[in-house]
């Protein structure tokens, strides 16, 4: 409760003090006339400290109980005792003390006694609307002074008289002021101290929301009840506000939030479009690209392919780029050769840099290990994405690919990869928007070489992921140097680790011989597209048309497998796994998604659903080929 300073009471000896309580214990604060009759230099001091220098020694007992009653969460939050003060001159004064929630009024005499001017002036000196009831509840028998200013009235009595007049007829809760109004005050006078809410209004009308606290304390024989009222109108318009924000910071959440799953929903829906056509063109492909064709056809067919699969990084690029912003993007980690990645890089650059007349150098330094444990395929995004700059930017001379230890520290390892060409190189300022996303070097760029500007934007995520860090130095006209890092594990052993080795494209004819599998597909062309791929492996495949198809041929037909797309007419695949994994006989049976469904968390409902693993459209054979050993190379 807060108390104004400085000369509190202009005449007589009644003053008033403070007793708060901090981390370092109870300190009193006394106001300016009784820190100079007590010759006290400062404004507060510990109150054990005052109680030792000023109070009489056979009173310091009484009063160190009469602030531990009132802080001691006792009912009765009112104490009087008498005592006598010594100041710094030692001159002894006999005093009343009377304590009421902190507040100490302290009131100096010959006699010891506390008169009615003596009250009066201290309940005048509280900055609180005050007033105070005797025990009949008849009626308030004293006021303060800004009780009168609280309510804009002309004195003291008009606030008695008129109390009632100040509250509305009602309060929030449907009461009636005048009932509660006695029914607070008779439990305060139980109880010893109540503080709730009220609702008083000036004569005007004008509502006033406030905080009573109801405090009895000892009157001669008998008791009386204080009633402090706070204005909380500030406090109301300020939790108003905040609750104002707080909407508004709900709606823009909610805003944002719907914004970010209609974009995902998009990105879901037009993935699974474009995938399942995709998959149409890029199998139709692979099969007739199987088949007996005159070399120009071959050649046609195998540029078709290539745009094909061009066509799919792109699209792979841009779900990359929304698990990115959604930070869904998961990195793998399990054993690897690196050498099997840099073959296969070689592989694939090696014929496109011929064809374009460059040479093509893959330098890997001799101190380095075989076997490592990361994100392989991730790595070889990376390299795959800034190799096809390279080639892309590179008109002639030449491309190399440098790995070299950076730093090396127990099983951990930081390797340092270099892609450099001998292309068109960059300045400065182009070179200082690279890794944002939909840049390219500028439009002449785009215009010239094509691109969606995402791949490195990619690139650098990814490397983040893997705790390194990816740069350019260029030079326009003298060719472009991208560096990155990557930090892996060293510690692993390839007789027993789980490799990552690329699989084989091509599995003899009887691999699978006299194992017959379920295609649950609802598509015909991704009918015809899987039934030739899984025929080729030496599987015998039926077909079925939707969930329910699937599960009626489980019923009267034993399979070793399913292969089970997911959007479906009739029953969805989830379903169609959810009843397949109800039956006892089926616990043990493989079911292998084959869906265009590619987002983030895609595999993991397909997983939660029931199924073993989980294959996105267009079908890639080698990924196709590897569930096939997986699941049934028994």
């Amino acid at each position: 409760m807060g108390i104004r300073q400085g000369n509190l009471v202009d005449g007589g000896e009644s003053r008033l003090w403070i007793i708060r309580k901090s981390k370092d214990g109870f300190k009193l604060a006394p106001d300016e006339i009784s820190r100079r009759y007590l010759g006290l230099a400062v404004l507060s001091l510990p109150l054990g400290d005052f109680a030792e220098k000023y109070i009489d020694p056979g009173y310091r007992a009484a009063f160190s109980a009469g602030v531990a009653e009132i802080f001691g969460g006792k009912k009765n939050r009112s104490v009087q005792l008498k005592f006598k003060l010594v100041n710094a001159a030692e001159t002894s004064y006999s005093a009343v003390l009377e304590l009421v929630d902190a507040v100490i009024a302290v009131c100096v005499s010959h006699d010891g006694s506390v008169s009615d001017d003596d009250a009066n002036l201290l309940i005048d000196a509280s900055p609180l609307c005050c007033n105070i009831w005797d025990e009949g509840l008849r009626n308030i028998i004293r006021c303060n002074q800004e009780a009168v200013s609280f309510f804009g009235l002309g004195s003291k009595r008009d606030y008695i008289e008129r109390f009632f007049e100040l509250s509305p007829a009602l309060q929030p809760n449907g009461r009636k002021s005048t009932e509660l109004c006695h029914e607070y005050v008779s439990e305060a006078f139980r109880v010893g101290r109540l503080v709730f809410e009220w609702t008083h209004c000036k004569l005007d009308g004008e509502p006033i929301p406030c905080e009573i606290t109801l405090v009895r304390c000892r009157r001669g024989s008998g008791n009386v009840v204080a009633g402090y009222t706070r204005d909380l109108r500030e406090q109301k318009v300020m939790i108003d506000g905040m609750q104002a924000v707080e909407r508004d910071l709900r709606r823009a959440r909610d805003v944002a939030e719907k914004s970010a799953l209609a974009k995902s929903e998009f990105l879901a829906n037009m993935s699974h479009e474009i995938r399942t056509p995709m998959n149409a063109v890029l199998g139709m492909l692979h099969l007739t690209l199987n088949t007996e064709l005159t070399s120009r056809q071959a050649d046609y067919l195998g540029k078709a392919e290539y745009s094909a699969k061009a066509l799919l990084r792109i699209i792979n690029d841009i779900l990359d780029f929304s698990k990115i912003e959604a930070g869904k993007l998961q990195m793998e980690s399990f054993e690897f050769s690196l050498k099997n990645i840099l073959n296969e890089v070689e592989g694939i650059f090696s014929v496109k840099m011929a064809e374009k007349g460059l040479s093509f150098a893959v330098d890997m330094d001799e101190s380095l290990p075989e076997w490592y444990k990361g994100d392989p395929l991730r790595l070889n995004q990376i390299l795959i994405n800034l190799l096809g700059n390279a080639t892309k930017f590179t008109s002639d001379g030449m491309v190399t690919l440098r790995i070299f230890p950076e730093t090396q520290s127990g099983k951990m390892i930081i390797l340092h990869f270099v892609v450099k060409d001998t292309g068109i190189g960059m300045t400065e300022q182009q070179i200082s928007g690279l890794f944002t996303p939909f840049s390219q070097a500028d439009n002449s760029t785009t215009r010239h070489f094509g691109g969606t500007g995402l791949g490195l934007a990619i690139c650098r995520n990814l490397v983040n992921l893997m705790r390194g860090d990816i740069w350019c130095v260029s030079k326009e006209g003298e060719g472009t140097e991208f560096h990155f890092t990557a930090q892996l594990e060293t510690d692993c052993n390839p007789v027993i680790a789980r490799r990552y080795v690329k699989p084989q494209t091509i599995i003899s004819k009887d691999f699978f011989a006299g194992k017959r599998v379920l295609l649950a597909e609802d598509n015909e062309i991704n009918q015809i597209i899987a039934d030739e791929l899984l025929s080729a492996a030496g599987l015998t495949v039926d077909v079925a048309n939707n969930g329910q198809e699937a599960l009626d041929m489980l019923a009267n037909n034993y399979y070793n497998a399913v292969f089970m797309d997911i959007q479906m007419p009739v029953m969805d695949g989830f379903a169609a796994t959810q009843k397949i994994r109800k039956n006892p006989r089926f616990d043990k049976l493989p079911i292998i998604a084959m869906t265009a469904h590619a987002m983030s968390g895609d595999r993991e409902k397909s997983i939660e659903a029931g199924m073993n693993d989980h294959i996105t459209k267009p079908i890639d054979p080698d990924e196709l080929n590897a569930a096939l050993v997986k699941y049934l190379g028994d």
